[in-house]
C-alpha cells in the first residue's frame, strides 16, 4: 500500500512534516497512451490527475517510463494554465530528467526500490536540496544553493523519487 511505503521512507515523523507533498499531475494524452486508468471513486481527481499510486504502478510496470512522465510535467509546467498558477518557485529541468532517466535504468535492470522508485515528487521551498536554490520564500536567500539534502529529501531520493521541482511558500512560511 503506499501509503505505508511514503510513512516508511520519511520515518515516524512523516505525518508532521507539513512542507513536504507528493502533488503529481499527468498530461491528459499521455494518461491514454500509458494505458493509466482511474476508477470513478477518486471523483476530481479521474481524468488529468491520476492518482500518485496509479502512477507509481504504471511505472512498476512498464506501461509508463518515469522518463515520459518527466517530460510530460514538464510539458504541463509550461502551459499558460500551469504558469499563471506560480506552484513551483524553481525547476531544474535537466536534473528532472536525469533522475528520471537513471530511474528508468535502475528499474529496468531489476532495481527497484519502492512505491516512490521514478515517480516525481515535489518539495516546499523549505526543505534544502543540494545544488538546488533553496529560499524559504525569502528575497534575502535568493542565492543560497545547500551542499546537502534535507532529510526529507535524502530519504525521497533514497526511494528512488524523482525531485520534480521546488514548490513556493510564503516567506519562512508565514502566512
Amino acid at each position: 500500500m503506499l501509503s505505508r511505503s511514503v510513512v516508511s521512507v520519511l520515518g515516524a515523523h512523516g505525518p508532521r512534516l507539513h512542507h513536504a507533498t507528493a502533488r503529481v499531475f499527468l498530461a491528459p494524452r499521455l494518461q491514454r497512451v500509458a494505458g493509466v486508468e482511474s476508477s470513478a471513486r477518486q471523483g476530481m481527481h479521474s481524468v488529468s490527475y491520476p492518482p500518485i499510486a496509479d502512477l507509481a504502478a504504471a511505472i512498476r510496470g512498464g506501461s509508463l517510463s518515469a522518463s515520459a512522465l518527466a517530460q510530460a510535467l514538464l510539458e504541463r509546467n509550461e502551459t499558460p494554465e500551469a504558469k499563471n498558477l506560480n506552484v513551483y518557485y524553481k525547476i531544474d529541468a535537466e536534473q528532472v530528467l536525469r533522475a528520471a532517466r537513471i530511474a528508468d535504468q535502475e528499474i529496468a535492470s531489476g532495481m527497484y526500490r519502492g512505491a516512490l522508485h521514478g515517480v516525481p515528487v515535489s518539495v516546499k521551498d523549505l526543505a534544502d536540496t543540494q545544488g538546488l536554490e533553496t529560499t524559504g520564500g525569502s528575497s534575502f536567500f535568493r542565492t543560497r544553493v545547500p551542499t546537502s539534502d534535507a532529510t526529507l529529501v535524502r530519504r525521497l531520493k533514497d526511494a528512488g523519487a524523482v525531485i520534480f521541482g521546488k514548490l513556493a511558500t510564503h516567506e519562512w512560511y508565514a502566512e
